[in-house]
């Protein structure tokens, strides 16, 4: 006779018996199950679970010695155009970089090279990408302006035919992003009126392919940049803050630390330093050093201003200085030029007078190379002041001379602040005091400062 369980089985004596594994529970534990309705409520659940795991260890099986179905052809062609189309991308991209070294050469027959590549498909691609490089605007503005008015004529020749039937890049996009190199190559260069007017063109173009907010974004983006150069503050916020809001409905990270970077110009421009500080360092944390350098160390060069105009010397230096590093590295040509200008100023401002004019001597030396109008005569302007607090009154005066033939073929040729100076010239009637005030007012006009000028201002 079956001994009679006094407790009831464990989880596995039930589930022994569930599996068919009587030999595994004790002896009487089927008996206890009939006689006893929790567990049989529990053996009962154990057995459905147990079906459960037999079911899919069977499907696995199965599963493991089916043959793959065969892929569909359409996925199988789509696969391959998709690759054809990144190697393509790749191509151009490579090709790009190529032209863009090409076109540093100011010697270099660009239209012709330009010409060559629009009249293929994938040549108009790698045209598309390096109108779309702003960092080579920053680095030699002339060549830029060069290649843009370059891929701008030549978008109007013939247009290759579909190749894969991909449609090459229509003239309009490649007319619209070559104007915005223009823009971007102009405002470096100091001329803003034509860099408002290339924004206002590459708009007109991006109309006409339909209406893409984030083309209209850049736009706004590019022509506030140059409206701040203006003095023109009101406006470029508002076109800022729209630009900015589109910006991050796209996700472009990068694209809203670059209107925040120029908003806080803005408050810089305004005379807010304090507040111009908060948003440059909001403005650095969206950027990748290496992938963004370009706008990356404007930010440090602007945040180093900053500093600067707050009174703190060292960090400012610390911070041209770690711009320089960047602006180096990538061969951004037209910021090293910018950093070493406000490396010179800070020499000035801390009286280290025969360094200031060393330094000044060789940025101006440098503007000249690079075609940088209104440079060109800032830095002789700095070096001729240093000349005038060294006491060195006569080189100073011939300074001054040499200046005004170079302003008199210039817009700078009506400021009322140059006017004054050239008045002064003949009678030899120039202070150092004057020139002091005629630089900080010319400099403050290249950069969109407006400051009022006071003639009677004497050192």
């Amino acid at each position: 006779m079956p001994r009679r369980l006094n407790a009831h089985p464990a989880e596995v004596e039930l589930l022994a018996l569930a599996i068919g594994r009587d030999g595994d529970a004790p002896e009487g534990t089927r008996g206890h199950i009939a006689g006893c309705p929790t567990c049989a409520r529990r053996g009962s659940v154990l057995e459905h679970l147990a079906g459960a795991i037999e079911l899919e260890d069977t499907l696995h099986r199965e599963s493991e010695t089916t043959l793959p179905l065969p892929g569909s052809p359409r996925t199988a062609e789509r696969r391959v155009r998709l690759a054809h189309l990144a190697a393509d991308a790749d191509a151009a991209q490579r090709e790009a970089e190529t032209l863009l070294e090409f076109a540093r050469d100011p010697g270099a027959d660009l239209a012709r090279c330009v010409r060559d590549l629009a009249a293929a498909h994938g040549g108009r691609l790698a045209l598309l990408y390096a109108a779309q490089r702003g960092a080579f605007a920053a680095a030699v503005p002339t060549r830029a302006l060069a290649l843009a008015e370059a891929i701008e004529a030549a978008s109007d020749g013939p247009v290759p035919a579909a190749e894969g039937g991909v449609r090459p890049v229509p003239p309009a996009l490649l007319r619209a992003e070559a104007r915005l190199l223009a823009s971007q190559a102009l405002l470096n260069i100091g001329r803003l009126r034509h860099a408002r007017e290339a924004t206002i063109a590459a708009r007109r173009e991006f109309q006409t392919l339909g209406r893409d907010p984030f083309s209209g974004a850049l736009c706004d983006y590019f022509e506030a940049s140059v409206l701040c150069f203006e003095g023109a503050f009101a406006r470029a916020e508002r076109l800022l803050k729209a630009s900015a809001r589109i910006f991050a409905d796209f996700a472009q990270d990068q694209w809203v630390g670059r209107a925040e970077a120029v908003l806080a110009q803005v408050l810089l421009q305004r005379g807010n330093p304090s507040r111009a500080l908060v948003l440059y360092n909001a403005a650095i944390e969206r950027f990748d050093p290496e992938r963004d350098a370009n706008t990356y160390s404007v930010c440090l060069l602007n945040r180093a201003r900053c500093l600067a105009r707050l009174g703190r010397i060292e960090a400012s230096q610390q911070g041209f200085a770690q711009a320089l590093q960047v602006a180096r590295r990538h061969r951004l040509d037209a910021l090293v030029f910018g950093v070493r200008l406000n490396l010179a100023e800070l020499d000035l401002l801390r009286g280290d007078l025969e360094r200031a004019l060393v330094s000044y001597r060789a940025v101006a030396a440098k503007a000249d190379a690079m075609g940088l109008e209104e440079d060109q005569i800032v830095t002789r302007l700095g070096a001729a002041e240093c000349l005038g607090r060294l006491g060195r009154t006569g080189e100073m005066m011939d300074a001054l001379r040499e200046i005004g033939r170079i302003v008199a073929v210039t817009d700078l040729a009506g400021n009322p602040a140059w006017i004054e100076l050239a008045s002064r010239l003949d009678p030899g009637d120039v202070e150092v005091g004057l020139v002091s005030e005629v630089r900080e007012h010319l400099a403050a006009a290249r950069d969109g400062f407006v400051l009022p000028f006071r003639a009677a201002r004497r050192a």
